[in-house]
């Protein structure tokens, strides 16, 4: 048994999988169903993708997922990437949107920094983003 927020959230995953070349020297190194320290996450980058909130009004259901890129390479240096891999992680689901392929709805894309200090007190480091965005489906939730 599954769902259709699930589904949306299945066809992010494998749309962004085209990010990830065979040989791992794609854009993303790894696409999962997470939520991830940027700190701490190996095999960088690494794009994750969780539902936040989920809530149903007159037959339509909504869901906030929480979309994250981590990049950080550890220590307090930061990859100096992380605004091209945002773009390419929302190009791939503006694509994936547009195509109608999505199984629901998929509103844009708010995208904020993650930063953690740096070595000087004065200084942030850019360690990956977060996005959220709203998915949109109708009638029943589950689905066979």
């Amino acid at each position: 048994m599954s769902n259709k927020i699930d589904t949306v959230m299945d066809n992010i995953v494998t749309q962004l999988g085209e990010l990830v070349e065979a040989d791992g020297t794609g854009v993303f190194k790894a696409v999962q169903r997470a939520v991830i320290n940027a700190l701490t996450a190996v095999n960088l980058p690494i794009f994750a993708c969780a539902v936040d909130r989920l809530q149903c009004d007159q037959g339509t259901w909504t869901a906030h997922a929480l979309l994250q890129i981590a990049a950080n390479k550890g220590g307090s240096a930061a990859d100096s990437t992380v605004t091209d891999l945002i773009a390419e992680a929302d190009a791939q689901i503006r694509a994936l949107a547009g195509s109608g392929a999505a199984g629901g709805g998929i509103d844009q894309i708010i995208w904020d920094p993650w930063y953690r200090p740096g070595n000087n007190p004065a200084h942030l480091d850019h360690v990956g983003a977060i996005g959220s965005l709203r998915i949109r489906v109708e009638g029943t939730l589950k689905t066979s």
